[in-house]
């Protein structure tokens, strides 16, 4: 770990448990055969075709577009995301707060920084090697969790981003984009049943490894998950570390 890393760690207040990989709580770790059998699991990721994929202009104009669900009458703008459009992560949040729908771009303000940090922290630049986006792309005015309608509405802008990408790896922030991304009931606050474990999101032929971890804004409310977070970050590192890339090079 370099100093930059360490800084990284110290601004969140974690302290050593950053560090010591034999402090991860009983059932988070996973051994490298672990990685290397989920990454087999995971197969492929290169795409032969992708016919009905958009490009990046027009799905980004549908995004605009949308009005599917209610979220569209009461939103100050859609956010789409952001970041490297050929990305190794992408990190998928659960839906825009104010700071977000304000400024166009999720995973902004507080909550945005300590997402850095946390990334930072493992050696992963967030401008240069994640794309950043959410499950929902538009805010509810009270902030209100997302909905199952809406969730569906959203699904297939988030599957077109994913296919576009084509990441080596999906970090899901939270119940909703765990629950967009791998179609299951995800208590909101109870990610017991989701994290410590590598998953596969499937989309025709492309199989990309998923981990759950907190959302950075439930983090900034429950500094005591801090230590669970980076017990998944290391999972998702070492998920990447083990998998092959994707043949973005091809």
């Amino acid at each position: 770990m370099d100093e930059r890393q360490r800084q990284a760690w110290r601004a969140l207040a974690l302290g050593p448990v950053w560090q010591r990989r034999h402090d991860l709580p009983a059932g988070e770790s996973m051994s490298t055969d672990a990685i290397g059998a989920t990454a087999e699991e995971a197969g492929p990721r290169h795409i032969e075709s992708t016919p009905a994929l958009p490009t990046w202009t027009s799905l980004r104009q549908a995004v605009d577009a949308c009005v599917s669900c209610p979220r569209a009458a009461s939103r100050t703008g859609p956010v789409f995301g952001s970041g490297a459009s050929q990305a190794t992560w992408m990190v998928v949040g659960d839906q825009p707060d104010e700071a977000d729908d304000a400024a166009g771009e999720p995973c902004s303000g507080a909550a945005g920084q300590l997402l850095e940090q946390m990334l930072g922290a493992i050696g992963v630049s967030r401008g240069r090697d994640v794309f950043v986006t959410q499950a929902l792309k538009c805010r509810a005015p009270d902030d209100r969790r997302p909905q199952s309608v809406e969730l569906d509405a959203c699904s297939g802008h988030l599957r077109h981003q994913i296919g576009l990408i084509r990441p080596a790896l999906i970090l899901a922030l939270g119940a909703a984009a765990a629950r967009s991304l791998l179609d299951v009931e995800a208590p909101y606050g109870d990610l017991r049943d989701l994290r410590g474990q590598a998953h596969v999101w499937r989309g025709g032929e492309l199989r990309i490894p998923v981990v759950v971890t907190h959302d950075p804004a439930d983090l900034l409310r429950h500094p005591q998950d801090k230590a669970q977070a980076w017990a998944d970050l290391r999972l998702a590192r070492r998920s990447v570390d083990g998998a092959a890339q994707p043949g973005k090079s091809d």
